[in-house]
């Protein structure tokens, strides 16, 4: 068996806040991303027969599955939450009024509320493979 744990710190980013919120500028680099962890496991169990060697395994990558933020919005800090939400609720409006009235044309409604609920900016869910291994 063998365990791998990663821990990053978290990269530096530039946050930016409208300046009709907060009137100041923040320097280049004067905040960090959140921390960077998973756990990976792998077990492996090995056999000798007569016509060769074989293992069969287990992997399994982000093993507690922690939804490690990779990248943030830079007016939030986080990767699922963005301050245009608050600041222009409105902002989809038109768009939403389209998909109500041409449903066919256009993905599902849904996706407008998920805009800025980037899972993309996530680390990678659970990940679990099962193998076999031969060696002749």
């Amino acid at each position: 068996a063998s365990i791998i744990a990663k821990l990053r710190n978290g990269t530096p980013y530039t946050p930016s806040v409208p300046s009709s919120i907060q009137p100041v500028a923040f320097g280049q680099n004067s905040d960090r991303q959140p921390v960077q962890s998973s756990v990976d496991l792998k077990l492996e169990k090995f056999f000798d027969l007569k016509v060769g060697d074989f293992s069969v395994f287990m992997q399994i990558n982000n093993l507690f599955d922690w939804n490690t933020e990779n990248t943030v919005f830079s007016n939030t800090g986080s990767a699922l939450s963005n301050l245009n939400e608050t600041l222009n609720p409105s902002l989809f409006n038109n768009l939403r009024d389209e998909i109500r009235a041409n449903p066919a044309d256009f993905f599902p409604e849904r996706f407008v509320e998920d805009f800025y609920q980037r899972e993309d900016f996530l680390a990678e869910p659970r990940e679990v493979r099962l193998g076999i291994s031969v060696g002749l």
